[in-house]
């Protein structure tokens, strides 16, 4: 049941012509090459493919392992698979990450007249951009959080090795402003988790008399919802996630799936634990 059912390097040459095809050998006495094969190849002892065949002419042996580097354009498109796929982003994270990065291409593109490099990139472009996002009088959080996007992505990059540095790095943001939490008082907090049931008794009231009653289930589950999040200190992602078999009453203790596919047990209130049993 669920809560809200909610290559190293690559060797290229200037005159070959494309190969579309890997090239394989079984020559037992040259070692294992990794090749870039991109737009044109060398040959690993200099030669140049012959013009008149369709196979370069090698004598000195053909490396066996092949790697393809992808295109610049699809890196885009690899972060955000990684977002999703192995970093288990939150739907949020990475609608803002790709907001942010729609941001800053559309900005390049209107400034150099021309797509983004991202490996061509420098210090200096991105401190434009963020002079640029100095004009639009944005909040220092909404600045802070484009250039985490851009941050997050070349590091990715750099993991990849697709490129050498990040040129985000050295761009100094403006500090976040320093402010006090807000919280609630007890009062507040009590009155908080008995809203549900107070709503249920007014609804209950106002049908008094007539044919139509107050379902009290969707009550229930909101303060159960309540409860659980008050007890535990959970996000309001991680109830959306919660199912009814990681919650163990008895031992009052539930298994929580957060941020980055971590899990963690924390300690649930006999408050909490009545209130779900009450719902179920």
């Amino acid at each position: 049941m669920n809560f809200l059912g909610i290559l190293d390097a690559g060797l290229v040459s200037s005159a070959a012509k494309p190969v579309t095809q890997p090239i394989t050998t079984k020559t037992a006495s040259q070692p294992v090459h990794r090749v870039l094969i991109c737009r044109e190849f060398t040959c690993p002892n200099g030669k140049l493919p012959s013009k008149n065949t369709a196979r370069p002419d090698i004598t000195g042996g053909v490396p066996e392992l092949t790697e393809t580097r992808d295109l610049p354009s699809d890196w885009t498109g690899q972060f955000f698979r990684f977002l999703s796929d192995e970093k288990d982003a939150s739907p949020y994270t990475q609608r803002n990450y790709k907001q942010a990065l729609d941001e800053f291409m559309k900005w390049n593109r209107d400034t150099n007249e021309s797509p983004v490099h991202w490996s061509e990139l420098e210090r200096n472009d991105f401190r434009l951009f963020l002079r640029q996002l100095g004009r639009k009088q944005l909040s220092q959080a909404a600045i802070r959080l484009r250039f985490s996007a851009l941050n997050s992505f070349y590091k990715f990059l750099m993991r990849r090795g697709l490129v050498e540095s990040s040129p985000v790095k050295d761009v100094t943001l403006p500090k976040p402003a320093k402010r006090l939490p807000q919280f609630l008082t007890i009062d507040q907090m009590n009155a908080l988790l008995d809203a549900p049931m107070q709503e249920f008794e007014a609804e209950r009231a106002a049908k008094k008399g007539t044919k139509k009653k107050a379902n009290q289930v969707p009550y229930l589950r909101d303060r159960a919802i309540l409860e659980m999040i008050y007890s535990c200190g959970l996000r309001i992602g991680e109830i959306c996630r919660m199912l009814a078999g990681e919650i163990e009453p008895d031992e009052h203790v539930v298994n929580v799936h957060g941020k980055g596919k971590k899990e963690r047990q924390v300690p649930i209130g006999r408050a909490a634990v009545e209130a779900i049993r009450f719902y179920w």
